[in-house]
């Protein structure tokens, strides 16, 4: 019997590395017929010595277009620009990293 009311006492505590609500006071409730959707961004980015990169998702920015359907092929996406350009880094698990310098670089 005193396991059993330890189980439950026990069961409701916070499961280990839950996502922490967000306090969204600041903005207004939805409409009676809309829903409210929180994007929550997980933390993927390494540790970084670079002071222009943020290793916390609320200073990260996502940007959404809304209504926008568009047709991509996977195969046929490409970034430029004069200060892009093609390395092969040590350590990474992906074939190819883009690197813009001085801070940004995407895996693909």
């Amino acid at each position: 019997m005193f396991w059993l009311l330890a189980l439950l006492a026990t069961s409701g505590a916070a499961p280990v590395g839950a996502i922490p609500r967000l306090d969204l006071t600041a903005y207004p409730l939805p409409a009676q017929d809309q829903q409210r959707w929180l994007i929550q961004l997980p933390g993927l980015l390494p540790r970084s010595s670079d002071p222009a990169v943020s290793s916390n998702p609320a200073d990260w920015r996502v940007q959404l277009i809304v209504g926008q359907n568009v047709q991509l092929d996977c195969n046929q996406q490409s970034l430029v620009g004069h200060r892009l350009r093609m390395m092969r880094l040590n350590g990474m698990t992906r074939k190819e990293l883009f690197l813009i310098p001085p801070h940004v670089s995407v895996c693909l």
